[in-house]
């Protein structure tokens, strides 16, 4: 489930989903969605997402420019 705003565009280079504006995802696009199914099968998982809330959708972060390294650390409480 995509905002109505966003379109296919598969004569773009690379094909993409687009606004036409600021909005462009592809291969490679760093996304934040929200799970609303999943199915399973033997050796296969499937899963429906949406980007149709706030907060989701394009993540605009310097953490994911390419060729930026993420480390993340946990840390428990005692």
């Amino acid at each position: 489930m995509i905002p109505a705003d966003i379109k296919w565009d598969p004569n773009a280079t690379p094909p993409q989903f687009t606004d036409n504006e600021e909005s462009v995802i592809q291969v490679g696009t760093h996304i934040r969605v929200k799970i609303v199914g999943t199915r399973a099968e033997v050796g296969n998982m499937f899963a429906i997402a949406s980007i149709k809330e706030d907060y989701l959708g394009l993540v605009y972060h310097k953490l994911f420019e390419p060729g930026t390294n993420i480390f993340i650390s946990c840390l428990q409480g005692a």
